[in-house]
């Protein structure tokens, strides 16, 4: 399931970091998310050093709002199509994610445009507008977020320990 794989700097052939990686591939439904979090919540705890339970509750919050918001928005629930998922922890700690939908894309802009805010920051995260919380609460406990330029895929940087 999970394998060491080095990241290469494509320039000189460096190593830059060595990542235990994992993948899932979904189908896109609502019923397949809980039970993929909890493998990769598992698979989490087994190959690093027990982060601390709110971390991996962190995490959790993480993997639900970007699966579901690939599921709903990107591939609006079509049954044909796909929610691929790859995590992988590195020696220092720090988590890597990337999920990727078939939809159209997502436009990233106004998101990243955003400074980030702590959770403690947000004054009411229930009056916020329903489209959108997710991603501001992804990008809130996360590291580093990064799309790719069509917005179907986003990778998430998250210190473990």
């Amino acid at each position: 399931m999970g394998m060491n794989k080095p990241i290469r700097n494509l320039k000189d052939g460096k190593t830059l970091l060595k990542l235990r990686i994992c993948k899932f591939k979904i189908l896109s439904s609502i019923d397949y998310i809980s039970p993929v979090i909890d493998d990769i919540l598992l698979y989490i705890q087994k190959i690093s050093h027990k982060p601390d339970q709110s971390i991996i509750f962190e995490v959790k919050v993480i993997l639900n709002e970007l699966i579901l918001n690939a599921v709903r928005h990107g591939n609006r629930e079509d049954a044909n199509k796909f929610v691929k998922i790859a995590v992988g922890i590195n020696d220092s700690g720090y988590m890597v994610l990337i999920v990727e939908d078939e939809g159209q894309g997502y436009n990233c802009r106004c998101l990243l445009s955003k400074q980030k805010t702590s959770l403690q920051e947000t004054k009411d995260v229930c009056s916020m507008k329903e489209t959108g919380r997710g991603m501001t609460i992804v990008l809130s406990l996360s590291e580093k977020i990064k799309f790719n330029g069509r917005g179907n895929r986003i990778i998430v940087l998250k210190k473990l320990y």
